[in-house]
């Protein structure tokens, strides 16, 4: 078996995977879902049970099979702060500190230092679960610790539900709902600097879950990203520099186009999934650059830089698009799309299934990866 180069933690990895293979790494693979193409290519992959965001697998375990290969962790695993904190003990961890996530993720905390600072990108208002708002259809309830956008709700949904003892347990906040598209903003720093990789917009919605992730497109390239981007790199030193963020992060945006102004929805301290579109549409490796800033390479800006102008020449525009189950069943391999070998075709399927395997209704399916004329 090759050397394992770096290992990848989270509910699904396929895509920073990939994009670390395309930056000439093996890589190894604890993954939620194990599907066909991520075995294939991957030196190893190890079935990871999640609970309450939390892997089943102990720290010291996972620790004792990465012993000091560098290790790199996706969502949902920067909520689970004290899971982090133990496996990064003692470990080469490339990516952020829990103490940072635990910071940066404290929505009250951020939504008043931005406040402060002054900054024309802000927190939309938020609310304590108990501080019911007037017309709750202007509002949303939020998980403190959710990942791809399954909890979130309409705020009359929440309350309506509210009748179920069960939904009691639940722990969020209400957020002004912000009417207009959302976008994801991906950045790499180094602790003191940062830049703004690209931007992709971002699209939700499947039956019975409006605001679950459904894919990405980009890079954007439009008037109003361009107006945003001075500010939007000004923030993302202020939150690099006071949250200590390093390597590939992504910041969560929606446009009010009615006002034009835009909002800050959440912080990701750690590669996210639209950051392969980017990478797809520039032809050059963005996670090499991740791997620059924990190797202590100052070349990493450089590289930055020379990703984002290949990125504004390039007229390229990805779309990435999750397909959802719409019932539960096994599929056999004639149902299944051919496996993509080429790492830089944005012409494939992605995640494809094991064949045999189970895939129940409302779960991710597939991914489609393909080029577009325009947005």
């Amino acid at each position: 078996m090759p050397e394992i180069d770096l290992y990848l933690i989270g509910a699904t990895t396929r895509a920073t995977a990939d994009m670390a293979r395309r930056a000439g790494l093996n890589v190894g693979c604890f993954d939620s879902y194990a599907d066909f193409d991520l075995r294939s290519h991957a030196t190893y992959v190890q079935l990871l049970e999640l609970e309450n965001n939390t892997p089943k697998i102990s720290p010291l375990d996972f620790k004792n099979i990465i012993n000091k290969t560098p290790w790199v962790y996706g969502g949902p695993l920067e909520n689970s702060t004290d899971w982090l904190a133990l496996a990064q003990e003692g470990s080469n961890c490339w990516g952020n500190l829990a103490t940072s996530n635990l910071s940066v993720r404290n929505i009250w905390t951020l939504a008043e230092q931005l406040r402060q600072t002054g900054f024309s990108i802000q927190c939309p208002q938020i609310l304590k679960l108990h501080e019911i708002p007037r017309q709750t259809r202007q509002w949303l309830v939020k998980p403190f610790a959710g990942t791809g956008g399954w909890e979130i709700q309409s705020g009359r949904k929440w309350l309506s539900s509210q009748r179920d003892s069960s939904s009691k347990q639940f722990q969020g906040y209400w957020q002004k709902r912000i009417k207009g598209p959302t976008f994801g903003a991906s950045i790499i720093s180094d602790g003191r600097s940062a830049i703004v990789a690209g931007i992709c917009r971002s699209q939700h919605g499947i039956p019975g879950r409006p605001f679950a992730y459904r894919g990405s497109t980009g890079p954007i390239r439009s008037r109003s990203v361009q107006i945003l981007l001075p500010e939007l790199t000004r923030l993302a030193h202020w939150l690099a520099s006071k949250y200590q963020i390093q390597g590939l992060w992504n910041i969560d945006l929606v446009h009010d186009r009615r006002t034009g102004q835009w909002f800050l929805l959440e912080v990701n301290p750690r590669p996210s999934a639209s950051m392969e579109v980017l990478e797809l549409a520039a032809g050059q490796s963005l996670f090499a650059i991740h791997r620059h800033v924990f190797t202590q390479d100052q070349g990493w800006i450089d590289a930055a830089h020379r990703f984002t102008e290949s990125l504004q020449r390039s007229k390229v525009i990805v779309h990435k698009e999750v397909i959802y189950c719409d019932q539960s069943r096994k599929f056999n391999k004639t149902e299944l799309p051919k496996m993509e070998t080429n790492l830089w075709n944005a012409e494939r399927w992605a995640d494809i299934p094991c064949p045999g395997s189970r895939v129940y209704q409302g779960y991710p399916l597939m991914t489609k990866i393909s080029y577009v004329d325009s947005l």
